[in-house]
C-alpha cells in the first residue's frame, strides 16, 4: 500500500517520463532539511515542487504528535540536491 502511494505522488520532472517501480526503488534520495515543524517542511515542499522537483516528507507524522521525538525531513533525490539548495537560498 505504502509502494502505491509513492507512485502517486511522485511528481516528474519537466520531461515527464514515466518511471517504473524499479527505477523509483533504484533512486538515491538524501535529507535536505530537517524542520520542527510540518508547516515549515511543506513551504519548503511547496517551493520545490513548483520548481519541478520531486520532494517528499519523511517523519511527518511523528514531528505533529511528539515534536521532540523527531523532526520532519524533506527529502530530494540526490541528483537534485544542489538545485533544491539553491532554490531554498534564493528564498
Amino acid at each position: 500500500m505504502v509502494v502505491f502511494f509513492n507512485i502517486i505522488s511522485y511528481i516528474y520532472k519537466a520531461e515527464k517520463t514515466p518511471l517504473t517501480l524499479n527505477d523509483m526503488q533504484q533512486e538515491q534520495f538524501v535529507v535536505l532539511a530537517e524542520y520542527n515543524t510540518l508547516a515549515e517542511a511543506e513551504i519548503t515542499k511547496s517551493i520545490l515542487q513548483s520548481a519541478g522537483l520531486w520532494v517528499d516528507i519523511r517523519n511527518e507524522y511523528m514531528s505533529s504528535l511528539n515534536p521532540i521525538s523527531g523532526a520532519a525531513r524533506v527529502v530530494v533525490r540526490s541528483e537534485d540536491k544542489a538545485e533544491a539548495e539553491t532554490l531554498l537560498k534564493q528564498r
